[in-house]
């Protein structure tokens, strides 16, 4: 990943001044992403802070262009074709002997590509499964990471178990960032503890707000809206300031 993104002219040290918002899980990572984004727009509206939103979630419904969303929109066709042919381009996929990415690594390279291009104040980034060997898991310096809730999935690549599930979620955690979850099993609690220790971090478990708004009456949905709402209000303290620098331990 990272070396196709130097093929395009994004370095580490431009990787570095995204603010990622990164959020990993087995249920809700989408519709937690989804909230996240509602929350800044929310606002951006009254402070004019964050001024441009990047949001990458998969899979998509329809079209591919639904998992790069720029203020909550997704890419135009046109903005999609332009965006996915200097990709092309760049990385020399016209050339038989080029390794070519597949189709969520390329995807993931687009968002990047668009999101540095568009210089969004925020990007919100979905895993696409697990964590630590995750595509997206690129970003040395994020915002925040929070984790939802872990269960069994993807075990062949994963483990058969929660503690190696969560060992994976907890692998996007990084050094001076917040990393928060919400209750889990106490397994999967003690695996994300032990790796946000490992880093010098205190891992956070965020109860369900009792400020959420009364459209969220699922309970589900409401510990999903409660992570999403303290990610994003951690956000905006940490990257709306303006002395704001990424962690360079």
């Amino acid at each position: 990943m990272k070396e196709w993104l130097r093929k395009l002219g994004h370095d580490e040290q431009k990787l570095d001044r995204l603010k990622v918002i990164h959020v990993a899980g087995t249920k809700g990572k989408g519709s937690t992403c989804a909230f996240i984004d509602s929350f800044l727009r929310s606002h951006a509206s009254r402070t004019g802070f964050p001024k441009k939103r990047g949001l990458y979630t998969s899979p998509y419904l329809e079209r591919h262009n639904e998992m790069i969303r720029i203020d909550s929109l997704p890419l135009s066709d046109a903005r999609f074709a332009k965006a996915f042919f200097e990709v092309w381009e760049g990385l020399g996929l016209c050339q038989e002997d080029t390794g070519i990415p597949k189709q969520l690594q390329l995807l993931a390279v687009l968002s990047f590509h668009v999101f540095l291009q568009e210089e969004v104040d925020v990007a919100i980034y979905e895993c696409h499964h697990g964590g630590e060997y995750d595509v997206t898991n690129i970003i040395r310096h994020p915002v925040v990471t929070a984790i939802t809730s872990i269960g069994l999935d993807h075990e062949q690549e994963l483990g058969g178990t929660i503690e190696n599930i969560s060992w994976h979620k907890a692998g996007i955690f990084k050094r001076g960032a917040c990393a928060l979850t919400v209750p889990q099993y106490p397994n999967a609690v003690e695996v994300l503890r032990s790796r946000a220790s490992e880093l010098g971090l205190d891992l956070q478990l965020v109860d369900v707000s009792q400020q959420l708004p009364g459209e969220f009456q699922d309970p589900t949905q409401r510990i999903n809206a409660s992570l999403a709402r303290e990610a994003s209000d951690r956000c905006i303290y940490y990257a709306s300031q303006p002395a704001w620098r990424p962690d360079s331990s």
